[in-house]
């Protein structure tokens, strides 16, 4: 098995919750961006996710234990070594953000 074609061709389910609502989204592209994952996961839900929505993305940090904010819409991911099968991402309210944090 050609070692380098599995790897370009990986992909990863990710958990999304949204309220009580939760969403398995497939990533495909080995390099994704905040903006693309912001275009995804809110066609997802039915909602628009960017720097005038009301929501804002937070992606799960396992070292840390705590959700950050996804704020930088040119951040690039490389799906295979920054996210994890079923990865935790999670949508809320972004005056709700000032609360947790």
């Amino acid at each position: 098995m050609n070692y380098d074609f599995f790897i370009q061709n990986e992909t990863k389910r990710i958990i999304v919750e949204f309220g009580a609502r939760r969403q398995q989204v497939i990533l495909i592209d080995r390099l994704t961006s905040t903006s693309k994952l912001l275009n995804l996961i809110g066609n997802r839900f039915g909602i628009k996710l960017n720097n005038n929505a009301p929501y804002t993305l937070q992606m799960y940090d396992n070292t840390l234990n705590e959700y950050n904010s996804l704020d930088d819409d040119n951040q690039i991911f490389d799906v295979v070594e920054d996210i994890e099968q079923l990865h935790r991402f999670r949508i809320i309210s972004k005056s709700l953000q000032s609360q947790v944090e």
